[in-house]
């Protein structure tokens, strides 16, 4: 019987680490049919969005306590996703003599709290690139740390919805509206630089969606709709999506975008380059000048061009980003190294 407790800091927050921790969590209890698993965070359960609320039962649900959980389920594999419930539940352990079998979960690359992090022998990072940077960042064996990408279960009909149209070019950036993110940097630079024909369409909450929407105003060519319960139809009808972050782990959203035969447009930051191929199923822009020039260029995209670039995407998503792909590579690696 497999026995696993998910764990990751806050699930009062809507965002892609939240969404893979609890993907591979119930991705493993199905498969493993007589399994037993909990989620557990530092949020009480009601506190919970009410996204994660509806795919968590609350008899599944366990608050965050390192001590308690070492106690009750030390016969548990413990999946952290978060550093900080790693380096806790590592210490607490350690202080009590407690023998756990853990697994942390390396979203991010990092660059500070070096002494503070506490890490596992069984690591798995997202990408090569998160990977690299823990290797050299906390001086760890080349061993200790796999790669599996993160994956994704689109829905059957996961196609656009439109032929493309170079009169009318949506472009899609979904994500968290935060400065690392830079949707505000982005509108302010490019108002007033790109053709006519391109749109961009913001999806998504945080703590700078007022700031965008004022940066934005009354300008047609820039949209922010919030929180989008059904990102499917949101990513059916765009043409393309943008990342344009100063910072990233391998984000789900360009992932996604490909699972629908969208081409992506991105920087070299985190695992971007793991998912996109330049000129193969997208775009590269490192600065904001290369943006506009990209944007400007896509406006005079052919429709034969943007269906190689689709079909290009639907072709790396099923090489590399897979949900069952990502799901059957932890049941691996959980049964070889436990």
């Amino acid at each position: 019987m497999m026995k696993i407790i998910s764990v990751y800091s806050h699930f009062k927050n809507v965002g892609g680490a939240q969404k893979v921790c609890l993907d591979v969590h119930y991705g493993l209890l199905q498969l493993n049919k007589d399994s037993q698993g909990f989620v557990s965070s530092f949020d009480d359960y009601k506190t919970i969005d009410s996204k994660y609320i509806k795919r968590i039962p609350k008899d599944n649900y366990i608050k965050f306590n390192a001590y308690k959980l070492i106690q009750k389920l030390s016969d548990f594999i413990f999946i952290s996703h978060h550093r900080k419930t790693t380096t806790l539940l590592l210490l607490t352990a350690k202080l009590f003599r407690k023998k756990i079998q853990i697994i942390h979960i390396a979203h991010n690359e990092f660059s500070t709290l070096k002494q503070f992090t506490f890490l596992p022998e069984n690591i798995i990072s997202v990408s090569q690139k998160v990977k690299d940077n823990h290797l050299k960042y906390f001086k760890l064996k080349p061993k200790a740390i796999t790669v599996i990408f993160n994956g994704f279960k689109p829905e059957k009909s996961n196609l656009r919805n439109n032929k493309f149209n170079k009169n009318n070019i949506i472009i899609g950036l979904p994500g968290r509206i935060t400065e690392v993110k830079q949707q505000v940097e982005i509108v302010k630079f490019l108002k007033n630089k790109i053709h006519p024909s391109i749109h961009i369409v913001f999806a998504g909450d945080g703590v700078m969606l007022h700031k965008l929407k004022s940066v934005i105003g009354k300008d047609e060519q820039f949209k922010s709709v919030g929180f989008v319960e059904n990102m499917t139809e949101f990513y059916k009808n765009l043409d393309f999506v943008l990342l344009f972050s100063k910072k990233e782990g391998l984000p789900l959203s360009l992932i996604e975008a490909q699972a629908y035969g969208i081409p992506i447009i991105c920087n070299d930051v985190g695992g971007n380059l793991e998912i996109l191929e330049d000129k193969y199923n997208g775009f590269l822009v490192n600065s904001f000048n290369e943006l506009v020039e990209k944007l400007n260029n896509i406006a005079q995209l052919e429709e034969a061009e943007y269906k190689r670039l689709s079909k290009n995407s639907i072709d790396v998503f099923n090489k590399k980003f897979s949900f069952n792909k990502m799901i059957e590579s932890y049941d691996t690696y959980i049964k070889e190294r436990f």
